[in-house]
């Protein structure tokens, strides 16, 4: 992942990329379950990454919003959801590769045995079995509950770091406040194990 283009030049439509909350690949019927990233160079400042907790989300959800969702699953499709940012424009025919995929709204992490919410605003765009009138404003209670600040972590890299995160309980974003002056390189590795 970098910001610069094959002949070395800034590429400034590379910090749009990532700039939307989301969880790596939920629009797959087997999304990864971790991401590891290598800064191999980083800008100065602003080039990190954001997370938030979908543990700590989930456990202080309102009630309402916990038995709405309870046993629900949310529809998810490549850049369907409503987050602005991150979008990478598709052909039809690659749309058509990556047809609606559907994963329960709340998930027990296999390893931990907490709930975690599992839904995020970049690929999520309904729930099954809900009116989209419905659906659309749960989701945004949800989204915004998700993203308080208190759930939040910004991880800023230093060359040679190497982060792993689990994807099954949080959200990431990147940061994108870096200049244009200043090359950003990371290696991603993405990592698909048994749900």
């Amino acid at each position: 992942m970098t910001n610069r283009t094959a002949d070395g030049k800034p590429d400034p439509g590379s910090a749009e990329r990532g700039a939307a909350w989301h969880t790596d690949s939920t629009f797959k019927a087997h999304p990864c379950t971790h991401t590891v990233m290598y800064a191999m160079e980083m800008p100065s400042q602003g080039a990190g990454t954001l997370f938030a907790d979908m543990y700590r989300a989930y456990e202080t959800l309102p009630q309402d919003i916990k038995t709405a969702i309870d046993g629900r699953e949310g529809k998810h499709k490549f850049s369907a959801g409503p987050a602005e940012g991150g979008v990478i424009p598709m052909t039809e025919e690659q749309d058509e590769m990556h047809p609606p995929v559907i994963h329960p709204m709340v998930r027990t992490h296999p390893v931990t045995g907490r709930k975690a919410l599992y839904v995020n605003p970049l690929h999520v765009y309904g729930i099954v079995d809900m009116p989209q009138r419905e659906a659309a404003p749960l989701l945004d209670r949800i989204f915004a509950h998700a993203l308080k600040p208190e759930f939040q972590h910004c991880y800023s890299y230093r060359v040679g770091d190497l982060v792993i995160w689990d994807q099954r309980c949080t959200w990431h974003k990147a940061e994108a406040a870096y200049s244009m002056d200043e090359a950003r390189l990371l290696m991603r590795a993405k990592i698909s194990a048994a749900a």
